[in-house]
């Protein structure tokens, strides 16, 4: 049976890989499941079962380049049996051209390590997302109008220099000439899930945090007021659940159906709004979520930040009567709620026909990623239940 392999098993998107392997594409598929991080990390932080096909390897520093990463791996045991490998290491910078050559000589790194050492290699899975189509620039250059497929052309230079997944499909092309393995492009949109460890772009734990801190404070009942424009209430979307983004990932992996160097959209369903689920994420908290005022302005979207700031010493408070565990949300977590929330003003729904044909069919209302995320905080302490 197959090894797996998870670069930046930490995250959002690889902690979910490490939890669904377990369970994905069947119980007693995987052989041995391996999850590299850079920072040490135990099954016991990682919140995952005692299972013995776990193997956790810390110390794994991408930037070190290819040949460091190539002998960092080869005391990783097992190595040599991986066929099947999860790239989802990401490192953030605000300056574009930088994050793009950080996160395209991550990827180069391990590509040309576990091309040099896994003889069985299969098949390597890139997670990308819908800056692909460009949404970020869509107030700058036009965008192809959704629903966003696969099919959808790049959009025109210079903007297209400033998306690293540009450059990170076009280097797996490049590397897996002539090889006997071949790879996928994943391509969420917003990832809703859960991580032990914290993780700055995990939109559904900084709500977790703050919607337990309003209902503290504020009490049962009270209202939530959106913290965006009326535009970015309305516009739609489509989010990805953490588990549905690790199962789709494992089934392209594993099926003959999946096209080889394909690029594949995944959501939870069909299209939704902020509208739409902002009261459903609310009323699990026991709290209303409502509308922005008429005319709101982009100068709120910071409107959660600074409450927190202003009630910092009731979060200490409720996590003493509680007895939680400490996971503020930092800067960048703030930075990241805000531009999910409030920064996109263009509609950029998925379709979602090319995922069918690899044999997925699963849809849900959006707001469940966002409910099971804080039912797993809950059980790990970090919200409290009221």
């Amino acid at each position: 049976m197959p090894t797996a392999l998870i670069f930046g098993a930490s995250g959002i998107s690889g902690w979910g890989l490490l939890k669904y392997c377990l369970t994905d594409p069947t119980p007693d598929y995987w052989t041995r499941i391996i999850g590299l991080t850079n920072r040490p990390m135990t099954l016991e932080a990682a919140a995952l079962p005692n299972d013995p096909r776990y193997q956790l390897a810390h110390g794994i520093d991408l930037l070190a380049g290819a040949d460091a990463v190539t002998e960092k791996l080869k005391g990783v045991e097992g190595i040599e049996e991986v066929e099947t490998v999860f790239f989802c290491a990401y490192i953030s910078n605000s300056d574009y051209h930088e994050l793009s050559r950080i996160n395209v000589a991550l990827l180069r790194a391990a590509t040309i390590a576990v091309d040099t050492l896994c003889p069985n290699l299969k098949s390597i899975t890139l997670q990308s997302g819908s800056k692909y189509y460009g949404t970020e620039f869509a107030a700058q250059t036009p965008v192809s109008p959704p629903p966003l497929v696969e099919t959808m052309p790049r959009v025109p230079s210079p903007f297209s220099e400033k998306i690293f997944y540009y450059h990170q499909y076009d280097l797996l092309k490049e590397l897996s000439t002539g090889k006997n393995w071949t790879f996928y492009d994943i391509r969420p949109d917003v990832v809703v899930g859960f991580v032990p460890q914290g993780n700055c772009m995990n939109l559904a734990g900084t709500l977790g945090m703050f919607l337990s801190l309003y209902r503290y404070v504020e009490g049962e009942g009270a209202e939530v007021v959106f913290p965006g424009t009326e535009k970015s209430w309305s516009n739609t979307h489509t989010d990805t659940s953490q588990d549905v983004l690790s199962r789709f990932e494992i089934l392209v992996a594993t099926s003959e159906k999946a096209e080889p160097q394909g690029s594949y959209n995944i959501a939870d369903g069909d299209k939704t709004t902020w509208a739409e689920k902002w009261p459903l994420i609310c009323s699990w908290f026991g709290l209303k979520g409502v509308a922005p005022p008429q005319g709101a302005k982009d100068t709120q979207s910071k409107a959660f930040r600074e409450w927190w700031d202003q009630n910092r010493e009731r979060y200490q408070e409720m996590k003493k009567e509680f007895g939680l565990k400490e996971q503020e949300p930092n800067d960048e977590a703030w930075g990241f709620q805000e531009m999910i929330m409030c920064g996109f003003e263009v509609d950029r729904e998925y379709g979602l026909e090319k995922a069918a044909s690899v044999g997925w069919t699963e849809k849900r209302g959006h707001e469940h990623g966002y409910w099971m995320a804080f039912e797993m905080m809950r059980a790990a302490g970090f919200v409290p239940k009221f």
